[in-house]
């Protein structure tokens, strides 16, 4: 009897990160192509590269006009938040992005062998609307080394809640980059940094792209170190409520549990996106997005009292592989972040009747669970 094993890996924003990174700084300026101000509430003032606003309106390029209701949504490193139809946000200042404007627009992340590298550039919405060349690691021989958008690097995106472009690159001898520069090594850290050339035209170069410098350090002496518990206790059970121990049919209804670990500082939570892949992350279904189940797989986010989200979903099984590992952004709320209070604004779908797979596939799985550390931040 051929088996599923569904391992559990899930990743929370705002908690979530190494230790061992720097973010670099990214100028903003008006006179890019990317990043004019609102014609109808902006001016750019040449001397300064910024915006001046008119009738209230925030936002670094003036995009989101004034007359906003107060809100007390968290906006970090100089955020703004203001009140769409869609509930509190956050107008980020010069440097970040993100939700709570927490993700520095230029980082990298340091592992013992490899730096990962998250580039967000001005004026990036998604990847269907940015018509500038990808961010590139410019080599002395002419070559480049281009950045790839964040959602081809499930890993990134959920593990760091990056969004832009990233790139993964060893810090010796990388088949594409090369050696990246030590900047210093010493008995407690080894630093490592590489250029970045951000171009903001297709056409031709302009006195507003960047070369950006990204750093990342790795600590030697707690490199090892074990991560800090997870804030989040994460259960499935059956539409019973007894935990899933025993094989159970494919297409069945089974009930994944995010709850608030009693031990952490955080009163509630909110479930923001939540993938499933296979072993080689090859293959993924989204059950989850913008705090809304995704029929026919996800069929129902809820939640049943402060401090706990269920997600009611069908089993399934991928073709080529006997694992399922889920990865989910959470947002972790303490006494003074309602955010997790508000009703999200989800579309009213009947979810379609659920087909079991071919008969091919073998008609049972076993549901394993395994929590994953979530790293200090």
């Amino acid at each position: 009897m051929a088996m599923l094993g569904a391992r559990l890996l899930v990743l929370f924003a705002f908690i979530v990160g190494w230790p061992a990174s720097m973010a670099t700084m990214m100028n903003f300026t008006c006179e890019r192509p990317t990043t004019n101000c609102d014609l109808l509430y902006g001016d750019c003032d040449l001397h300064t590269g910024m915006c001046t606003c008119r009738s209230g309106a925030i936002g670094l390029m003036c995009q989101h006009p004034g007359g906003f209701t107060p809100c007390t949504k968290p906006c970090h490193h100089g955020g703004t938040c203001f009140v769409t139809g869609s509930g509190p946000r956050c107008a980020c200042g010069d440097g970040y992005y993100g939700d709570s404007c927490e993700h520095p627009m230029a980082t990298a992340e340091c592992f013992s062998d490899k730096m990962w590298i998250n580039i967000y550039p001005y004026g990036f919405q998604s990847a269907l609307d940015w018509s500038a060349p990808s961010p590139e690691i410019p080599l002395a021989n002419g070559s480049t080394c281009p950045l790839v958008h964040a959602g081809t690097k499930p890993s990134m995106q959920i593990n760091l809640g990056w969004e832009g472009f990233v790139g993964e690159f060893l810090h010796a001898n990388d088949s594409c980059a090369g050696d990246a520069t030590v900047v210093w090594d010493n008995a407690t850290s080894r630093g490592y940094s590489r250029l970045v050339k951000i171009a903001y035209s297709t056409v031709f170069e302009t006195p507003t792209d960047q070369l950006v410098p990204v750093h990342c350090v790795i600590d030697k002496q707690h490199a090892a170190a074990a991560p800090k518990p997870s804030p989040v206790n994460f259960i499935i059970t059956d539409t019973l409520s007894r935990p899933v121990k025993s094989p159970v049919k494919l297409g069945s209804q089974v009930n994944v549990t995010f709850r608030v670990d009693p031990n952490s500082n955080y009163l509630d939570l909110k479930v923001l996106f939540c993938m499933v892949t296979d072993t080689s992350l090859s293959e993924h279904v989204v059950v989850v997005d913008n705090s809304c189940a995704q029929p026919p797989f996800g069929l129902t986010l809820y939640s049943p009292g402060r401090g706990e989200n269920v997600l009611m979903m069908t089993m399934y099984r991928f073709a080529r592989s006997t694992d399922l590992h889920f990865q989910c952004k959470v947002h972790m709320c303490d006494i003074l972040d309602r955010f997790c209070q508000q009703a999200p604004n989800c579309p009213v779908i009947s979810p379609p009747a659920f087909q079991p797979p071919a008969p091919a596939f073998p008609q049972v799985a076993t549901v394993l669970q395994q929590a994953a550390p979530a790293f200090p931040h």
